[in-house]
């Protein structure tokens, strides 16, 4: 399935909607997708030959900086729509479909964000501005 207008949707609870996370956010040249191949007991033997034990079940990873200079409501409302969608708040689990440029088409499964660290560019009186901020959604595995 060919690119259909957005990178990464987050879905919700079943039943619930799903939001696209806005590309004006994006910064493009920080933007890193992979279906993340895994092996188990793989290894080289004497004569130095890889003998690979890939498994099917990949581990999908998306992750991109926000643009420089977001605001903090505009960070408040990004933040508010994907933790509305976490189906585990403990673990800050979420679906997600997500386009995959290495097979050329989207893929769904589960993922896990990471801590979002956010550096202040700057206060004034009435917000604040952020320096770029790094999401990832990181997959717990699926097979693809």
């Amino acid at each position: 399935m060919a690119y259909q207008g957005f990178l990464l949707k987050i879905n919700g609870l079943p039943g619930g909607t799903q939001w696209e996370f806005p590309l004006e956010y994006i910064a493009w040249e920080s933007y890193k997708c992979t279906v993340g191949s895994q092996d188990v007991d793989s290894y080289r033997d004497a004569n130095g030959i890889l003998h690979r034990n890939a498994l099917k079940t990949r581990v999908p990873k998306i992750e991109f900086q926000l643009r420089e200079n977001v605001k903090s409501g505009e960070f408040d409302a990004i933040m508010s729509e994907l933790k509305s969608r976490y189906t585990n708040t403990i673990e800050k689990k979420v679906s997600v479909t997500a386009y995959m440029q290495e097979t050329s088409e989207y893929i769904n499964f589960d993922s896990y964000v990471p801590d979002i660290e956010v550096t202040i560019k700057k206060a004034t009186s009435k917000e604040l501005i952020y320096k770029s901020i790094r999401f990832a959604f990181i997959g717990y595995g699926t097979e693809c």
